[in-house]
């Protein structure tokens, strides 16, 4: 199936498909994409089941990842991987950028398998033939093709492989480091000789590589990620405070309140009074006599 519309087209697979042909992956869906300057397009990461990367034909495009935002430029790769929280905004007069949709069982092991940086410039030229031919074999979904389809997205991942080894290895080095702090914001070990022993380096060299590519330490940017976890459930959530402290990594609720006082000004209860006072009551909540509701949502 084909769609299209001015400055942009995929090509998608039927979803029926996925459930009836055994395979690793499946490819649903890949077109080119068209943004103007200070155009910026974003999606939830509920809503994002895909892995997959874009590849940069012309202009330069801002892509957020976690505590940072890249530039990325003609030949850029850039990957993404389900549930992830999708931003781009176009940093040139126009961004034209090809992307690739993957699903399936083994959709993002097959794609990290390739140790691919998160963010890369390709050795290798847009290979502009691989593609239209994936874009001929989109509208037939035969077990056969779907097949051929696969073969050809691995040979277009080989031509996404990076450019400079050096600069490569430390951008991986620090995607993986994000990576184990994003999931190890509870775990009361997390810290930087926590990240050496999985990373297998030396602190020095850990936090010559984070001041190179993030501009900070590994033991700030720590603090900065739980730093934000906790603001975001104090403010958009009813957990008990000893329950977020616990999720942000303290063992108990007051070395987590003076954290939030030092970064604040006001203790974790009161910051979460002040927050939801600023946004008022929900109007989806019951109210019982004068009182209001308690808010649930989180933060636009």
């Amino acid at each position: 199936m084909k769609k299209e519309r001015k400055g942009f087209y995929l090509f998608s697979q039927s979803g029926f498909i996925e459930a009836g042909i055994a395979v690793p992956f499946y490819v649903r869906g890949t077109g080119i994409s068209e943004i103007k300057k200070g155009v910026i397009e974003q999606k939830r990461g509920i809503l994002n089941p895909s892995c997959g990367f874009s590849w940069i034909l012309s202009g330069a495009l801002e892509v957020y990842d976690g505590p940072r935002r890249v530039l990325a430029e003609r030949n850029h790769v850039c990957f993404s991987f389900a549930g992830e929280d999708l931003w781009l905004r176009c940093a040139s007069d126009v961004c034209v950028f090809r992307w690739l949709a993957l699903g399936g069982p083994f959709a993002e092991t097959i794609v990290r398998s390739y140790r691919y940086s998160r963010h890369q410039i390709a050795r290798h030229p847009y290979p502009e033939a691989l593609f239209r031919r994936l874009d001929s074999l989109m509208d037939n979904d035969s077990p056969f093709h779907t097949r051929v389809k696969i073969a050809v997205v691995l040979e277009i991942l080989a031509h996404a492989a990076e450019d400079e080894f050096g600069t490569n290895e430390n951008l991986r080095l620090v995607d993986y480091a994000l990576m184990l702090i994003r999931q190890n914001l509870s775990n009361l070990e997390l810290g930087v000789d926590f990240l050496c022993e999985q990373l297998n380096t030396s602190p020095a060299t850990l936090n010559r590589i984070f001041q190179n590519q993030l501009k900070c330490s590994p033991g700030r940017l720590i603090l900065d990620q739980r730093l934000q976890l906790g603001m975001g459930l104090l403010a958009g959530s009813d957990q008990p405070i000893a329950e977020v402290a616990e999720k942000c990594g303290f063992r108990n609720s007051k070395t987590f309140s003076r954290f939030i006082r030092r970064a604040t000004g006001a203790s974790a209860r009161d910051f979460r009074l002040r927050r939801q006072s600023e946004r008022g009551p929900d109007p989806a909540a019951p109210e019982t006599g004068s009182a209001a509701g308690t808010d649930r949502g989180f933060p636009a």
